[in-house]
């Protein structure tokens, strides 16, 4: 299943000139990330950031103000960021949807 969602994300990312990158984070810490060749840093707590928290707010998207994006090693672009909070009704679990455009 997981790469099933990674191809999806792969060709939205690639359908798209204006994002960045895009990626899931589950619950419990699974990521699921485009193939853009990108390594994301181990060391974030991804659970403490603040479009990973606000995700959990409720069902609207969230978006950013413009900030340096640290999640990926090596890349210090200026993004914004979206995120919403999608539902895996299979696993009863939720994913957050973070997006840097």
């Amino acid at each position: 299943m997981e790469r099933a969602i990674g191809d999806t994300l792969n060709d939205y990312l690639v359908s798209r000139n204006d994002a960045v990158n895009v990626f899931l984070v589950r619950r419990d810490g699974t990521i699921v990330v485009n193939e853009g060749g990108y390594t994301l840093k181990p060391e974030i707590p991804y659970d403490s950031e603040p479009w990973y928290v606000n995700a959990y707010a409720d069902d609207a998207m969230k978006i950013s103000n413009s900030h340096i994006q640290n999640l990926i090693m090596d890349r210090y672009k200026w993004v914004v960021s979206c995120s919403t909070r999608i539902m895996d009704e299979e696993r009863n679990s939720s994913w957050e949807l973070p997006s840097s455009t």
